[in-house]
């Protein structure tokens, strides 16, 4: 038992190694045992069952075959005695006088399945004639005509027999069924009357010697007027009825009889007879076999349950205890840092695992290696990472004892190198960071430290810098150094790259705030044109600070409702109506005030906040529609999407929610995309198609502005173009512009697009619009962008402002 205790372990997500062969056995084992258990108690309970079903059948089927018989019996018996009233022939009477009075012999002929019973003649008076119980019996009081049954069996003037209830018989003193028929006379009067008189007694003992062979069946004959038993075969009446024994209704469940042996019992009535024959089968001669099977039952159920716990003792000898001793031998070997290899005993498997574990012993210290090599390196091009970066940065800045010590970081990012990896594939973009390393490495001084962030950010730690035009100077090496071409194949791509600088020293730095601060730099640097480096300055902290508080802000205002609508309507320049609204956002900042989309909208952008603003929006803008609709006033609102909008995949569904959820006819939206988002998205002719097939019309806005490709013009399915307002600005003061506008015009006419003009301010540029026969127009000259409740009144009334009105606005 000692070998086999546990051996303590300190780690603490071990598991137990004692426990799991035990627990696999045992488990086995219960769950053998419960089976084997459910399973002789399911074949015992169905063996139970079907015996009683099969007692069932037989104790019915027998009871209707001694019903039938005891009915057919009594018919014959019946039939008898009519056919001896009329024919007295077939009775031998021997009439003789001698010193005692007339006497007479008579010999009763047998009948169907009672041949013992008794003949008896009977006079007018029910005094006894003759008999067959007896060779010669006097007429010596023997009375019948005191009976009941007497005076009905006498009245039938055709003779037939009718048979009476149970009596006592005067000359035989057996209790007996009556079937009496009265004798007629040349007169047509019942001269006396034949007795057939059947013992109840011998009616069942005939019975049982005929059916009681089948499962030890005991046949009662119940009298059905009184509920009384008349006769049983299961105890003697003693020649008469036995008094106060109710009849027991049949049950499913086994009773006791009058011999007190328990049965199952079935009734069943013997036709036109009014008695009922019940049958009974002995509960024990039933069950029996359905015991003996629950015994073989459960003594094979001991016998497997030996069997599997003896089983289980084995395997749990023979691999349980090595198995448990090996794993207290991998502990200890997972516990050490260079583990030896494991040595166990056991059987064959138990020995195969040892070595597979020894095997793993080995793998796991050139995983370790590995993993040591890029905890610390990048994998491709084997600079130190972040980590080391960082570690060796706060190591330099503790080497800054003195004032006039610094320590430079520089962080690097290549330029559009987006593009490589979109255009080229992402392989020839990694070979390319692996060329950028190198040449990063040949530019900075000896001493200093190269190492790669992540993707196309590189740090240079530099070490004993004297001032920022020591930094400045690395970083310009390091930019003349990247100036030239990089070659990949046949391919020549010149590559350039913008540089933050930040300088720190001892008690003044840390690595994370330094490394923040060149970042900060670098992003300046590329804000203002790319291929420069920046220092970094306080005021730069500011600002980001500044950035990162607006981001924080613009969070919190999407969920508390900051961010609202307003619509600058759309106007229809042949009648004059509004026809739709442009829905554009405003932030209302509760401490800078009211914000308009330029302050937010790119941070939005860069942060990803546009997706769930937009879909905000979209909500919103058609809540909004669905109002005014409902008002009595459709007008289609235009809602715009951002390039990051368009490329989640999801936004045709996002669309069909807010139309279902506001429910808006989908012709009452309007999606406004630019020519810039198309050309960025490559699956945006997929996702408007979508869009479209709701019934949502889309606009290109700004058209003009991008590439006013007509093969973009053809390859979307578009159903408005908006002239950007560069161009509507100049209508009225170039003359090339109203050519310009009349050519987009045409372009929109030819591909049946709908045109409308944005940026409307002056009544000249309206003027022009009208004369080149646009078909809608916005802009100030009309109404500056309103919120919803300063626009209803205008629809309610289908007015517009007129323009020196809007002016006046």
């Amino acid at each position: 038992m000692s070998s086999d205790a546990p051996v303590a372990s300190e780690t603490t997500d071990a598991p137990s190694p004692a426990l799991s062969v035990r627990a696999y056995l045992i488990a086995i084992v219960g769950v053998l045992a419960v089976t084997l258990i459910g399973v002789g108690a399911y074949q015992t309970s169905h063996a139970f069952n079907q015996a009683r079903r099969e007692s069932g059948l037989d104790t019915a089927f027998q009871a209707q075959l001694a019903a039938d018989s005891l009915a057919k019996g009594m018919e014959e018996a019946s039939g008898f005695t009519a056919g001896t009233a009329a024919s007295p022939s077939v009775i031998q009477v021997f009439g003789a006088i001698d010193e005692q009075g007339s006497v007479c012999s008579l010999t009763a002929g047998g009948t169907g399945l009672f041949p013992e019973g008794s003949i008896h003649f009977l006079d007018r008076d029910g005094s006894l004639f003759c008999s067959s119980a007896a060779e010669r019996i006097y007429r010596q009081g023997i009375e019948y005509g005191g009976l009941a049954w007497f005076s009905r069996a006498r009245a039938p003037a055709d003779g037939s027999a009718v048979a009476v209830e149970p009596f006592l018989d005067p000359a035989t003193q057996k209790v007996s069924i009556a079937f009496a028929a009265p004798v007629i006379g040349d007169s047509a009067r019942a001269t006396g009357l034949v007795v057939y008189a059947l013992p109840v007694e011998e009616v069942a003992t005939a019975m049982q010697s005929t059916y009681g062979s089948r499962a030890a069946l005991a046949f009662d004959v119940t009298w059905t007027a009184t509920e009384r038993l008349v006769s049983s075969s299961e105890t003697t009446t003693g020649g008469a009825p036995v008094s106060g024994a109710d009849l027991q209704s049949p049950s499913e469940d086994a009773v006791a009889g009058l011999d007190g042996v328990r049965r199952f019992y079935r009734a069943v009535p013997a036709r036109g007879t009014g008695f009922t024959v019940i049958a009974g089968v002995s509960e024990s001669a039933t069950l029996a076999s359905a015991r003996a099977q629950l015994w073989e039952q459960i003594g094979l159920t001991v016998l497997a349950l030996a069997v599997t716990l003896a089983l289980g003792l084995f395997v749990n000898r023979r691999i349980g205890g090595p198995l448990r001793r090996l794993t207290r031998s991998v502990e200890r070997a997972g516990q050490a840092v260079r583990p030896e290899p494991v040595i166990s005993e056991g059987p064959r498997e138990v020995r195969q695992l040892v070595e597979s574990f020894n095997g793993l012993l080995a793998a796991r210290s050139r995983i370790e290696d590995e993993l040591r090599q890029r905890a610390m390196f990048d994998e491709l091009t084997g600079l130190p990472n972040r980590a080391v970066a960082l570690d060796r940065v706060e190591h330099a800045l503790d080497q800054t004892r003195r004032d006039d010590d610094l320590v430079a970081v520089l962080s690097i990012d290549i330029d559009r190198f987006s593009l490589v990896n979109e255009s080229l594939g992402r392989d020839v973009g990694d070979r390319m960071l692996i060329q950028v390393a190198h040449r990063i490495a040949s530019a900075i001084r000896p001493g200093d430290t190269l190492a790669r962030f992540y993707g196309d950010e590189f740090v240079v730690l530099c070490e004993g810098i004297n001032s920022r035009e020591d930094a400045g100077a690395v970083a310009g090496r390091i930019s003349e150094a990247l100036g030239n071409s990089v070659h990949e194949g046949e391919r020549e791509v010149t590559i350039s790259v913008s540089t933050g600088v930040a300088l720190g020293s001892y008690g003044k730095s840390t690595a994370a705030g330094l490394l923040a601060d060149a970042d900060t730099a670098r992003a300046l640097a590329k804000q203002r044109g790319k291929a420069r480096y920046e220092y970094f300055e306080d005021a730069m902290r500011e600002g980001a600070t500044t950035r990162l508080g607006l981001e924080n802000d613009l969070r919190r205002a999407i969920d508390t409702d900051e961010l609202r609508l307003v619509y600058q309507p759309v106007i229809d320049l042949q009648t004059d109506r509004i026809v739709g609204a442009e829905a554009l956002i405003r932030w209302h900042h509760p401490t800078k005030g009211l914000l308009l989309p330029g302050v937010f909208i790119d941070l939005a952008e860069e942060t990803g906040l546009i997706v769930p603003i937009g879909l905000q929006t979209l909500k919103q803008a058609c809540a909004q529609a669905a109002e005014w609709s409902a008002q009595g006033n459709p007008i289609r609102v235009s809602v715009n999407l951002s390039p990051r909008q368009l490329s989640e995949p999801g936004l045709a569904v996002d669309v069909a929610a807010a139309l279902r959820k506001a429910h808006l006819d989908p012709s009452l939206l309007c999606i406004e995309i630019t020519e810039n988002t198309l050309m960025r998205e490559e699956t945006a002719a997929s996702v408007l198609d979508s869009i479209r097939s709701l019934g949502v019309a889309i606009s290109m806005d700004d058209f003009g502005t991008g590439y006013s490709s007509l093969a973009y013009l053809q390859r979307f399915s578009l159903d408005e173009l908006k002239i950007d307002r560069s161009f509507v600005r100049e209508l009225g003061k170039e003359a090339s512009a109203s050519d310009l506008v009349a050519a987009i015009m045409g372009v929109a006419r030819a591909l049946d697009l709908s045109v409308v003009a944005e940026g409307i301010e002056e009544p000249g540029q309206l003027e022009q619009l009208r004369r080149l026969e646009c078909d809608s127009a916005q802009g100030f000259l009309f109404m500056r962008p309103q919120p919803p409740d300063v626009l209803a009144p205008l629809l309610e009334l289908d007015a517009v402002p007129s323009p020196i009105d809007a002016q006046a606005t």
